[in-house]
């Protein structure tokens, strides 16, 4: 993977899945561009984790040599969450003589990169004390043993004896830097009438979750509780209140690893630690007002104050010192924002002229351009109203006459409207953005199902590329047992129209594509995934992306590339069986015929025939076996059909309640600045206000109406979607996830007049197979609306489920037309159906039947008479904490978070 010209960093990373990896990568990815450097990372799962796909995912680490990299930088932040520290430093050490570095946590012998955890902990905790007076603060551990997660919980120790305050152990809860552990804190402190001040978690995962459940039982955050947190993800800005958190620079950190790496691989010496400081970012959800305002309030003379002085006259002689100070402070935002440093001076000189002359001619103007120009949602806002703050602080303590602050004041508010006049039409653009992007994911989806070849699918994959900021795609499977060669059976490359000509090539796997000549040209970010399937390790994909523009789009794009990778695996696996069947088929003619001949010659025909009919039938024994796993294949093509029609159902619902939302958010917008003009102009009246608080409490209850709706919705499907494509075991609440699968097939009931019925104790909770029991649901529902419903007629539809003796007894029913006698043999037989012109395909029962027996060791039986529907009766047992499953071993019921 090296080339002559240029350096290659492995970069080694657990997954590409949060903000926190997502500013890690790009930022690496996007300096090594800029440097003329390639960079290889491999995506292979946290070291020692105890989930088994995790630890298989592993193995891709062990590809990494000195023949396609230069030197490897380790994410050990997220990569080590696991490790003990020992046992760590041997991982980076088996790469020796490739020079390593330690980005997020310092090991020692290692070059390593961190941020200084103690400087904006330290900081955020004294502002906390100092400026808040708080002194029952909580704290949201993280993992114990994790470098980080030990310091943060000394800094907190530390500080509190600073200030006098004495320890509390039962001010402290456990967490694994996740939202649950946030949420399960809350409940702790709750059910143990315990009611901190201030929740101080050890990072914004966990910080907000801890918000999401204050919220959710109705404590108001900071009022009641104040909740802060460290990382600043995105996410952390657009939370209500937005997070009063400690930065800790992630993008410096990546950046300055590899200049580091760059220098090491230049012979230039480099310090074995090296710090990013940490700093403070104060908003709201500590309990801090919005600081412009209390700045206004406490410079704002008293009449005392000589009204001569010359405010103007300071500020401009002020002006190169206030200005550094304005872009020091702001210059985070920059980027952002796609703003230049030249955009804030333009800005800072307009506001001067305007308050010097106490007008909004200049300022209000060139703001609304650059607004206009440069928000792209939300996050764009809150930046905004940081920077607006920053200068409003940077001029306000240099004035002294009253007119220039109430001057600075109206221009504060002026511009708060412009910034929030943008929002409807942002939101109106993403809507129709997301719209479309679904669209087009539906669209191609569907052109999955069924193709069964490998050149339909990479046509398909060319076609999607563009809409999945796709620039490379190449997959392969190991071709011998070892794992050290593997043969290509995929391949996309936008710049390169040969690569579909490489199919088929078998190369050392460590190269991890066919032809390095396809990498030769610009520098390449190229991304390594493993590929498992069913427990096993069986290659890898190579992909190169274009920066995707929003969460969305990354989970659409992992769900396309997840059929068409399946696909293509189940292609080739049929292609070799049937290479292998058709060369055993010309072995055993050839011996027929020399059979024949030998038994003309020996005159023993009727030993002869029974010994061929022995072969024969071992034959045909092996080629069942074969069309069974073939079956089974079929099978899971359907599952990820049913997945992909679940996707366009759910964002057809979802576009009415978000709809809806944005017109009366709109609504109430046009009435505020109604409203608004009526205070400025102090012609208001007690009957406008009246009505615009009755239009804001209608409004409102609107917006959060179908906002809870549109959640519900888009919660009930990322559990189904999750659990459908997934195999895992976990506790659920029986009745609760009917429900929501019955949500998720919403689009397809209310199409009809059937009333279904759920008989199910509430408190039922259950450890086996949510995905399977999702399956079973989908597939019997499905089953009736196609089968037993052919008129318009109103149907009754049972759901009746009983728990005894770790067994679940699941009985459906409908009253339906119900089954031919004939035929209720053989309605569990693969492919078989009686409607195939409404869409049967016959395998809906054949894959019920499947789950029931094999995945969940129960029993299925069906009764039904014509013209009285049908009964299905499903028994499996439930709460075996020793299931065994050939994909994750044996699995044990989860423990409390606290």
């Amino acid at each position: 993977m090296k080339t002559k010209n240029r350096k290659t960093i492995g970069v080694f990373i657990d997954w590409i899945e949060s903000s926190y990896h997502i500013e890690l990568i790009s930022a690496i990815e996007t300096t090594a561009h800029e440097l003329g450097v390639n960079i290889l990372t491999m995506i292979g799962g946290a070291l020692n984790s105890s989930q088994k796909f995790e630890a298989l995912c592993n193995i891709i680490y062990d590809f990494v040599n000195y023949k396609n990299v230069d030197g490897i930088l380790i994410a050990s932040g997220s990569l080590g969450h696991y490790c003990s520290e020992e046992e760590l430093i041997q991982f980076c050490r088996k790469y020796h003589p490739l020079p390593v570095i330690s980005i997020s946590q310092a090991l020692p012998g290692i070059v390593s990169i961190i941020s200084d955890n103690a400087i904006g902990l330290k900081a955020l905790l004294q502002h906390l004390i100092t400026d808040h007076g708080y002194k029952k603060i909580g704290f949201i551990k993280g993992i114990e043993g994790n470098q980080d997660a030990e310091q943060r919980f000394d800094i907190y120790k530390q500080t509190l004896l600073k200030n006098n305050i004495v320890f509390n152990e039962k001010l402290v809860t456990p967490g694994d830097f996740t939202p649950e552990t946030g949420r399960a804190a809350v409940r702790y402190f709750l059910k143990n009438d315990i009611k901190p001040e201030v929740l101080v978690a050890a990072n914004d995962d966990m910080a907000i979750g801890a918000i999401e459940e204050l919220q959710v039982r109705g404590i108001q955050v900071p009022y009641e509780i104040a909740v802060v947190g460290y990382d600043d993800q995105p996410a952390s800005e657009t939370i209500t209140p937005p997070l009063t958190t400690v930065r800790q620079n992630i993008s410096k950190q990546s950046i300055k690893a590899l200049h580091v790496m760059l220098d090491i691989l230049d012979h230039k010496k480099a310090e074995p630690l090296q710090v990013i400081p940490t700093e403070l970012i104060i908003r709201q959800s500590c309990g801090c007002c919005e600081q412009i305002l209390q700045t206004i309030a406490t410079v704002i003379p008293d009449k005392s104050i000589n009204s001569t002085d010359n405010t103007a006259d300071l500020i401009i002689a002020k002006k190169e010192e206030i200005l550094s100070h304005f872009i020091r402070t702001t210059q985070h935002h920059i980027h952002h924002l796609n703003i230049r440093e030249k955009d804030l001076e333009e800005l800072f000189d307009a506001f001067l002229i305007d308050i010097e002359n106490i007008q909004d001619k200049y300022f209000l103007q060139l703001f609304q351009n650059k607004i206009i120009m440069s928000m792209k949602g939300r996050k764009s806002k809150n930046l905004w109203l940081e920077v607006l703050s920053g200068l409003i602080k940077a001029t306000a303590l240099y004035a002294f006459k009253k007119e220039t602050l109430l001057c600075i004041e109206n221009l504060f508010f002026q511009a708060q409207s412009i910034i929030r006049a943008q929002i409807p039409h942002v939101e109106i653009s993403r809507k129709s953005e997301i719209d479309n992007q679904i669209k087009v994911f539906s669209a191609l989806t569907e052109g999955i199902i069924g193709t069964v070849d490998i050149q339909s699918l990479m046509k398909l994959l060319s076609k999607a590329a563009p809409h999945m900021q796709i620039i490379k795609c190449y997959f392969a499977i190991f071709s011998k047992e070892d794992s050290s060669y593997s043969k290509l059976v995929l391949a996309y490359d936008r710049y390169m129209d040969e690569a579909p000509k490489l199919l088929g090539i078998e190369f050392p796997s460590d190269n991890f594509i066919p032809d390095l000549r396809i990498l030769e040209g610009k520098p390449y970010n190229l991304r390594i995934h493993p590929f498992l399937r069913d427990g096993v390790f069986l290659g890898f994909t190579v992909f190169e992306f274009t920066p995707a523009t929003n969460i969305l789009q990354n989970l659409l794009r992992k769900m396309f590339l997840a059929g068409i990778l399946k696909g293509v695996f189940i292609y080739e696996t049929m292609k070799t069986e049937a290479e292998r069947l058709e060369a055993l088929v010309n072995e055993r003619t050839g011996d027929l015929k020399q059979t024949e001949i030998r038994l003309k010659e020996l005159n023993s025909a009727l030993k002869k025939e029974k010994h061929i009919a022995t072969i024969a039938n071992e034959n045909l024994q092996n080629t069942l076996n074969k069309l069974k796993k073939m079956q089974k294949d079929a099978v899971e093509t359907e599952k990820m059909a049913a997945l992909g029609s679940l996707v366009a159902g759910i964002a057809h619902e979802i576009n009415t309640p978000i709809g809806i939302g944005v017109t009366a958010a709109s609504h109430i917008y046009n009435e505020t600045n109604s409203i608004y003009t009526s205070f400025l102009n102090q012609n208001m009246t007690k009957t406008e206000l009246q009505e615009y608080m009755d239009i804001a409490q209608e409004a409102s209850s609107m917006i959060l109406s179908n906002l809870k709706r549109a959640y519900e919705l888009i919660r009930s499907f990322k559990d189904i979607a999750v659990d459908q494509s997934s195999e895992n075991v976990r506790q659920f609440n029986v009745k609760n996830y009917l429900q929501d699968v019955l949500l998720s097939l919403r689009p397809r009931l209310k199409k009809v007049k059937h009333s279904i019925t759920i008989n199910c104790p509430p408190d039922l909770t259950v450890f086996s197979y949510p995905g399977a029991f999702s399956q079973i649901i989908t597939n019997l529902l499905l089953n009736s609306l196609i089968h037993g419903y052919t008129d318009d007629r109103s149907g009754q539809i049972n759901f009746t489920i009983e728990h005894s003796d770790n067994t679940l007894h699941f009985i459906y029913s409908d009253d339906g037309k119900g089954i031919d006698p004939d035929n209720i043999d053989k309605i569990f037989n693969p492919f078989f159906t009686t409607n195939r012109i409404r869409g049967g395909t016959g395998l809906g029962l054949h894959l019920v039947y499947n789950i029931v027996k094999q995945r969940l060791g129960g029993t299925i039986t069906c009764k039904s008479d014509i013209g009285k529907g049908v009964c299905f009766i499903i028994t499996f047992p439930v709460n075996n904490y020793n299931i065994k499953n050939k994909d994750n071993g044996g699995i044990s019921p989860p423990e409390s978070p606290v």
